[in-house]
């Protein structure tokens, strides 16, 4: 039933005459990795903001910019990108600067509203500071982006990556837990919902 209403959530995010199609193959077209991620993330984030009882104008909006939050990564190159070994220091600079990237592709998608562009920009922030590229603490940082925090980190320590295995569920919310309650790196509420949403 959940996957039914995700996959109908995702094609009324596509549906729209101005949807621009090369964003996606942009993603598709830098690496398989780029792309499930993109994708995975859109779906759980449908799920979760309408577990969450948003309504679906909201719901397709913030999907969008799940789907598209990581379109800056198309500008680093696949071998920085997807590569096995620690990043030098240039290469993280580069890594650091996609989110504002991503913001400066998409400010001209006029489908976009400003609340998912800033989710784009701001998706790496974290609560206490840490994140990137503005280091943000958790009260400057928008509240769809304290959303795609949890679930972009979710669906990364749930995901195979060159350098290890994928975590299982548990484990990977173990560890957001940990963080958080360590360093506040998410919005606590949020996480807890977001846990309970899984759980569901």
């Amino acid at each position: 039933m959940l996957g039914a209403e995700l996959v109908e959530g995702l094609f009324k995010c596509i549906q729209n005459k101005k949807f621009h199609y090369d964003l996606i193959l942009q993603l598709c077209d830098h690496g398989q990795p780029l792309y499930t991620h993109s994708l995975n993330t859109c779906l759980i984030s449908l799920g979760f903001t309408k577990h969450l009882g948003w309504p679906e104008g909201k719901i397709k909006a913030f999907g969008l910019g799940a789907l598209l939050h990581d379109i800056g990564m198309t500008k680093i190159a696949p071998e920085i990108l997807y590569k096995s070994g620690p990043l030098l220091d240039m290469e993280w600079r580069q890594v650091q600067n996609h989110p504002f990237d991503g913001f400066t592709i998409l400010k001209n998608y006029t489908n976009l509203c400003y609340d998912a562009l800033l989710m784009v920009h701001q998706h790496h922030e974290q609560g206490d500071g840490s994140g990137y590229p503005d280091g943000l603490k958790l009260s400057s940082i928008h509240p769809w982006a304290r959303i795609l925090r949890i679930i972009d980190s979710y669906e990364a320590l749930t995901a195979r990556r060159n350098w290890r295995p994928p975590l299982p569920p548990f484990e990977a919310l173990s560890i957001m837990r940990h963080r958080c309650d360590q360093s506040g790196v998410y919005h606590p509420n949020l996480l807890t919902f977001f846990i309970k949403f899984l759980a569901d």
